[in-house]
């Protein structure tokens, strides 16, 4: 990572493009937290720990925003409209 022109720090990722970085983040991992960090960071061929983190929080988060909008639009996690939503119909 190098110092952008504007104090930000920035990366270059594989297709030659600059991710820029407002803050720097510490964290604290349990020993099981970390291997499974590893593990995954291993199993998908990422360089580092670093970027096996941000890709990680970058994905549970789109999980967080899927299931907020399927909370909303009152669809289960498998799409489909949740039981307690569905309207009987009777006949008369």
């Amino acid at each position: 990572m190098g110092e952008a022109s504007n104090g930000k720090r920035a990366q270059l990722t594989s297709n030659g493009a600059h991710e820029h970085y407002e803050s720097r983040l510490e964290i604290s991992l349990e020993g099981e937290q970390l291997a499974a960090v590893d593990g995954w960071r291993f199993a998908n061929r990422i360089d580092s720990r670093e970027e096996a983190l941000q890709e990680l929080v970058r994905i549970g988060l789109l999980s967080e925003i899927g299931r907020v909008y399927r909370l909303v639009a009152g669809l289960g996690y498998d799409g489909e409209p949740e039981a307690s939503d569905e309207i009987e119909f009777r006949q008369g």
